[in-house]
């Protein structure tokens, strides 16, 4: 009985002494990526907004940026325009949307940038696709299963207020 003893004390010791900190660290990963992810999705929406445009160079940055949090993002684009349409009771005004396709063709075809109007609505949604280091890591949870899903990691937007020209 002394052997099976020892046993479960060995295992006990190697949950507690190496794979506790891990998934420890793990989540602390998690957070830092995610504040960072938001700063710079923040950054990058609050430069649209400001500017009236996204440009290649802007775009690529971003996503460069990304690429350092070692994990795997959906990018989601999507511009409100304001239009007018003419009735019988004068103008009114309604938006239309353009969505991450159109977006991304328009920035990177020759022109290399997308404009946006003073009035618009620009924003991004940022899906993690995949585990996160404590997911990976995880024992006592069922990350695992959710890991598996897409997951929305920031929402960031609001309107275009244009103030380059």
């Amino acid at each position: 009985m002394q052997g099976f003893e020892k046993i479960i004390e060995l295992m006990v010791t190697i949950v507690l002494l190496f794979l506790v900190p891990i998934q420890y660290a793990g989540a602390k990963t998690d957070i830092v990526n995610q504040t960072y992810v938001m700063t710079e999705t923040a950054y990058l929406v609050d430069s649209v907004r400001t500017t009236g445009r996204l440009t290649k160079q802007m775009y690529e940055e971003y996503q460069r940026k990304l690429g350092t949090t070692k994990q795997v993002y959906k990018v989601e684009l999507v511009h409100y325009q304001r239009l007018l349409n003419e009735t019988e009771e004068g103008y009114k005004s309604y938006y239309q949307g353009v969505y991450t396709e159109d977006i991304l063709n328009t920035v990177f075809s020759e022109e290399e940038e997308y404009l946006l109007l003073p009035g618009d609505f620009f924003r991004m949604q940022i899906n993690l696709i995949g585990p996160t280091m404590a997911e990976r890591f995880s024992l006592f949870t069922n990350a695992r299963k959710e890991a598996k899903e897409e997951r929305t990691e920031v929402v960031y937007g609001g309107r275009v207020r244009n103030e380059a020209r």
